[in-house]
């Protein structure tokens, strides 16, 4: 499979924003993350095996709590 890791920081004034692939078998995808003084809410787009489906997630600090914002399966 091409790369194997990828980081990408984006300043913001917020925060800096975080990028960063990854390719654990059963939840490969993207994990973006907003640094700010300890706080980290994600947005995680990872392939789910169960549905066989790509998902948008949100997910609370420490990963303590997630939210499905969208579900992409084939043919859509």
């Amino acid at each position: 499979m091409g790369i194997s890791r990828c980081v990408l920081f984006i300043d913001t004034p917020m925060g800096a924003i975080e990028a960063e692939t990854e390719q654990e078998r059963e939840s490969a995808g993207i994990k973006i993350t907003l640094r700010d003084e300890g706080k980290e809410p994600e947005i995680r787009v990872q392939y789910s095996p169960d549905k066989k489906a790509v998902e948008v997630l949100l997910t609370e600090t420490e990963g303590e709590k997630s939210v499905l914002l969208h579900t992409l399966t084939k043919g859509q």
